[in-house]
């Protein structure tokens, strides 16, 4: 089955936007978890305008499914997707050979602004199990 990881990205931005502690992606990344995300996709960029530092340290010591951390200098391939997924296109790409895991995060933080994370992540799991 393919996995779904949840770029948080987003929810830093948001935070980053008024310079201030919320809303946080470290909560973030363990309602998403509950939800049933098997892992958190972070990018730490060189300019810090979405996940910082502090962001990394604790996720490392908090996440409990996979954490990717987007780089630069990899050294094993595998088949991912993400950006610009969301919840159409998504069921077009769930039949692509090899294709291992789903990092996906503007449309799930989008969506969880009406229904929540719990069932933003639980609606993308269903459309990644039914159409995989």
């Amino acid at each position: 089955m393919i996995a779904l990881h949840i770029n948080i990205d987003h929810v830093a931005t948001v935070r980053q936007a008024r310079q201030i502690s919320e809303p946080d992606p470290v909560t973030a990344a363990g309602l998403v978890e509950l939800a049933g995300a098997d892992g958190i996709t972070i990018h730490l960029r060189e300019d810090r305008r979405h996940i910082i530092d502090r962001d990394v340290r604790i996720l490392r010591q908090t996440v409990q499914t996979k954490l990717n951390l987007e780089m630069a200098h990899q050294q094993k391939l595998q088949v991912n997707a993400g950006h610009g997924l969301n919840y159409i296109n998504t069921q077009r790409i769930c039949g692509l050979p090899h294709l291992r895991e789903l990092n996906i995060g503007h449309s799930i933080v989008s969506r969880a602004i009406f229904v929540g994370i719990s069932q933003a992540v639980r609606e993308m799991k269903e459309i990644i199990i039914l159409n995989s």
